[in-house]
């Protein structure tokens, strides 16, 4: 009833508006003819917790530095009047008498302002209003049940209000009351630090300000909210007023509160989890012993260190911290998601982690996690887990020869179908090592697919020979599977083996058979390339000098000189000679070939190339191509002639018919000795070949790059399979019309 009484004597006055901010000046409270006001004056809605300075400074420069400096002069701890204008530059501004005063907490800090305003604008009735709001003060005073009291410094009287003497349940008010007279109602636990309390506020000047309890005349404890100003005169105190109000009720509340907090701590505490609520910006909100002792925390470590720090030290204890934190973000960004699994602390224990949200008026303000010890549980299922693990397996495996081994491979357990490997007196092999018994061509992989088991920790086969009692060795076909223990370690191998040697032995006839069939098609593949490789030299090879023959035939015909028809004769009977030579050395290879034996000679470069210019006499004169040599540095090498022509021919009629049409061929040779061998290099300043478009088409049988009407796609496909065949490598650098340049290594 006092609230609403309240509410209406400070809204019932046109004019009267009264609201609190914080050091941020952030509304606390306001009256709702403030929060008409604003509405009415700047057209915006104001609400707990919004920045005044703000909205001031958006809607007017003038009046946002005029309140901002009073909100200043009240948060030093001013008490002070000022009668300003504020208001809207488009409308009529209104005049108001503004109060400023601080607000002060229990130990007397500011901790905001209030401010209480009427508007004066109606300067005739000022007076009026300004006695009419006086009276609704103490009326709103008496509402809300607070008591003024005034202490005189230089008399050491004391007036106390009506409402004082109803806290004290005095009936007279008493004019002469004093300091002294008010001591011995209070608690006797109190009394020294309320006199403390007055005594710094008298020195001080500051605020005094004290909760504290008194015991009127019919004995019923209070509690008192009470608090002062100091008021001087030259700079010496004079007076002190102030106020009090009974919070006797609510400090019951708080006690009850305690009372709650207290038995909910204890049932907190007694829980086998160990909890901890974190609120949405990371506070540590709760926390009980169990969670304590569940992360190694002392109590007086976890009280005396800043969340963040208990939060860091947790989280380091936990085996895997990166996993656990992406969980976290992962919730964090999903407020409303619950988490259950499971986690493992450094020093091994295993918890079951549970986490909800926290929620509060329907927002969630943090989160729940529950932590339970299962370690116990965990290797206790982890055990029978194993035996059951360990029981399906031998019995699973009992018709096949079962071997159970440690990590280093010694025995542990051999079943009784093992006798027909190792004998009646199987059972001597226990202790001794599996990898005795491997053949040992074999040991090597045994190890291996044994080390692969204990790293992986996954089953593993193998075929492997095992010797036997009467000294042979049989083939036996075994499958490993791990045994993990309750470290996640592999602790024990299950061999189950089965004998194969029959399978074996048809295997390797099998393979024999292959064996030979693939000799056959070998040498059926051989022979088909070697006859496609001679039908190819003889196609491409001879096909230049009968080019050459039939041009010098058309000259001759074509000429009326006897001189040069006589020069003409001469060189025909020269190109049908190195015809017939090559039809000869082609035989010749082809002999070779069979017999898979190439006669190699010592050949000159120099004679060589001069051969091949004489056979392509015709297009060298014809194109003017300059071709220049230079042997000096490998001047011989030892080869098949036919192959060495093959190469330079081919290489240089692909010079002079892929020439550039604008510029005179130019043909170098040059020989040089490598590390590897005898190499030459052929370069042309020709029309170049588009590696990025046609590289991968090089050398491979009857691809061409240019529109040339000889081009068949056989002389690089034939000389990279003779160079090749003799151990060397053939390479290729060429940019389009910018020439091409071939890298031949002959090998040694």
């Amino acid at each position: 009833m006092n609230e609403q009484f309240l509410s209406i004597a400070l809204e019932s006055s046109p004019g009267f508006i009264a609201f609190s901010l914080d050091q941020n000046y952030c509304y606390t409270s306001f009256t709702k003819s403030h929060l008409v006001t604003m509405k009415k004056i700047w057209g915006i809605d104001i609400g707990l917790g919004m920045s005044l300075s703000k909205l001031l400074q958006e809607l007017n420069k003038t009046d946002y530095h005029k309140a901002v400096r009073n909100f200043d002069r009240a948060l030093v701890g001013e008490s002070f009047s000022e009668v300003e204008e504020y208001g809207d530059n488009l409308l009529a501004r209104k005049i108001w008498e503004n109060r400023y005063d601080p607000i002060r907490d229990n130990d007397g800090r500011i901790i905001g302002i209030v401010v209480i305003s009427i508007e004066v604008s109606n300067q005739s009735n000022r007076l009026q209003s300004v006695e009419e709001t006086n009276q609704r003060l103490a009326l709103a005073v008496k509402a809300a049940n607070i008591g003024i009291w005034e202490w005189n410094l230089l008399t050491n009287q004391a007036i106390w209000s009506d409402e004082i003497l109803a806290i004290f349940n005095l009936t007279e008010p008493s004019q002469t009351f004093n300091y002294e007279q008010y001591l011995p109602y209070i608690h006797p636990e109190d009394v020294e630090q309320l006199q403390e309390n007055i005594n710094r506020s008298l020195q001080t000047g500051q605020d005094y300000s004290s909760e504290h309890r008194v015991i009127p005349p019919d004995g019923k404890e209070k509690w008192l909210s009470a608090c002062g100003k100091i008021l001087t005169e030259q700079g010496k105190p004079v007076k002190m007023i102030g106020t009090i109000v009974d919070i006797t009720g609510r400090k019951r509340m708080e006690e009850e509160a305690s009372q709650a907090y207290s038995l909910l701590q204890a049932a907190v505490n007694s829980t086998a989890d160990g909890l901890l609520v974190v609120n949405t910006d990371g506070r540590i909100s709760i926390y009980n012993n169990r969670f304590l002792a569940i992360f190694g925390f002392a109590e007086d470590e976890a009280r005396n260190q800043p969340d963040e720090v208990l939060l860091s030290k947790a989280v380091s204890k936990i085996q895997e911290p990166e996993k656990f934190l992406a969980r976290v973000r992962e919730l964090y960004a999903k407020p409303h998601d619950e988490s259950n699994d499971f986690m493992e602390l450094t020093n091994g224990r295993i918890l079951h982690r549970y986490s909800k949200p926290q929620i509060l008026a329907g927002e969630v303000v943090g989160r729940v996690w529950s932590f339970r010890d299962i370690t116990e549980q965990q290797r206790a299922e982890a055990s029978l887990l194993k035996s059951e693990q360990l029981y399906r397996t031998l019995t699973d495996n009992m018709l096949e020869f079962i071997n159970l081994v440690d990590i280093h491979g010694k025995i542990i357990y051999l079943s009784p179908s093992t006798k027909q490997i190792l004998g009646e007196n199987y059972l001597d092999h226990i202790g001794t090592s599996i990898f005795s018994l491997v053949h040992a061509e074999d040991l090597e992989g045994a190890l291996g697919k044994f080390n692969q088991l204990i790293i992986e920790q996954k089953a593993v086969k193998a075929e492997l020979r095992y010797l036997k009692e009467s000294g042979g060795y049989i083939w036996l076909e075994t499958n490993g599977n791990p045994i993990v223990n309750e470290n996640g370690s592999v602790e024990t191998i299950v061999l189950a083996s089965r004998e194969i040697t029959e399978r074996k032995r048809n295997e390797e006839k099998i393979l024999e058979q292959n064996s030979k069939l693939s000799s056959i098609a070998e040498t059926l593949k051989a022979k088909n390339e070697q006859l496609e490789e001679f039908t190819q030299i003889v196609s491409h090879n001879l096909r230049s000098p009968v080019s050459n023959i039939l041009s010098l035939l058309d000259f001759y015909e074509k000429s009326d000189d006897e001189v040069e028809k006589k020069n003409f004769i001469r060189m025909l009977r020269e190109s049908s000679s190195k015809m017939l030579s090559h039809l000869h050395e082609l035989n010749e290879v082809l002999k070779i070939k069979q017999n898979k034996d190439i006669e190699r000679q010592w050949i000159q470069f120099s004679d060589s190339l001069e051969n091949v210019k004489q056979q392509l006499s015709v297009l060298i004169t014809s194109t003017q191509a300059v071709i220049v040599s230079d042997f000096t540095s490998a001047p011989q090498i030892h080869y098949p002639n036919i192959y060495l022509e093959s190469i330079l021919i081919n290489l240089l009629s692909n010079a002079l018919k892929y020439r550039h049409p604008d510029k005179t061929p130019e043909i170098h040779f040059l020989t040089s000795e490598t590390e590897g061998g005898i190499q030459m290099t052929i370069r042309d300043n020709g029309l170049g070949i588009n590696l990025k478009k046609y590289g991968h088409h090089l050398f491979k049988l009857r691809k061409t790059f240019h529109n040339h009407p000889e081009s068949r796609g056989i002389g690089l496909f034939m000389i990279k399979n003779q160079i090749e065949a003799l151990g060397g490598e053939i390479n290729i650098f060429s940019e389009e019309n910018n020439g091409t340049t071939f890298t031949v290594k002959f090998g040694k």
